[in-house]
């Protein structure tokens, strides 16, 4: 960070466009593409009107109500896969919090760890189909 210019710090969190970072060639900083999607990858756009098809993943409350952790990573990782065959080196994605959904901050009480699944026994309540 230190060997960046101010410009070029800038040029960093603005992007050259919707989808990319900015180029630091004389640091041998790549530009850095982007992707988004809830429910998948969305790839290369028009606007906002994607021009490549994306898989369609349940979105991720769907996903946890399944209880099934193999099913949640199995979906992550095909969602990773059509992210990486993009060209997409970065996927931002929905995150949900208890206290607001989908658009809002995460809670400074919240840690970014791995998931732990509760155990039927934990206290946690399943639906039973």
């Amino acid at each position: 960070m230190a060997a960046l210019t101010l410009d070029e710090k800038a040029s960093l969190t603005a992007g050259i466009d919707f989808w990319h970072t900015a180029a630091i060639p004389r640091l041998g900083i790549p530009s850095v593409k982007f992707t988004d999607g809830p429910n998948g990858a969305r790839g290369e756009t028009d606007g906002f009107l994607s021009v490549t098809p994306s898989i369609c993943i349940p979105s991720a409350t769907a996903l946890g109500a399944t209880w099934d952790p193999t099913l949640v990573a199995e979906a992550s990782a095909a969602v990773a896969r059509q992210a990486r065959d993009k060209g997409a080196r970065v996927l931002l994605a929905r995150t949900d919090t208890p206290s607001g959904g989908a658009t809002s901050r995460p809670s400074p009480r919240i840690r970014c760890s791995p998931p732990s699944w509760p155990s039927p026994t934990s206290g946690a309540s399943r639906a039973r189909a």
